[in-house]
């Protein structure tokens, strides 16, 4: 048997059924860092819970990029992926801390800071599907809602 100071804390395990692909992890990292590169940590984490969410929920494509990638009646999901400019990150270390949040999030290192929320957005943008659905928090500059 094993003394209490002796035991190593359990590695989190990640919530995916099978590895998440490259391209996957890229499109996560990608979306913390266009959609919240100047917020801070838990807004970055939130904005990653929420492609995570959708991903699990079953009401939007089942991979990371699918989500990410989604269109919907007024373009896309999330603003950067259809904003027509280009999709390379200059800010370096901006893209480093979005691959190693976006990893963290993958293998449920952190926590959901939004309590399950589907939806987000800047809080200047006026949202019509907002009346729908209830909010779960504000972080930095964006409003979360399941």
């Amino acid at each position: 048997m094993m003394s209490p100071a002796s035991a190593t804390p359990s590695q989190p395990r990640s919530q995916w059924r099978s590895p998440v692909s490259e391209a996957d992890r890229v499109c996560l990292a990608q979306t913390i860092y266009f959609e919240g590169r100047d917020q801070p940590l838990e807004g970055r984490k939130a904005i990653a819970a929420v492609v995570l969410n959708r991903v699990k929920s079953g009401e939007f494509p089942s991979t990371i990029c699918g989500v990410v990638r989604q269109r919907n009646r007024s373009g896309c999901q999330f603003s950067w992926w259809c904003d027509g400019r280009r999709d390379h990150p200059s800010d370096r270390a901006a893209w480093e801390a979005a691959r190693r949040i976006a990893d963290a999030m993958i293998e449920g290192i952190y926590d959901d800071p939004t309590g399950g929320a589907l939806f987000f957005h800047h809080h200047r943008m006026a949202r019509r599907w907002k009346q729908y659905v209830g909010k779960t928090l504000v972080l930095g500059d964006h409003l979360f809602y399941r």
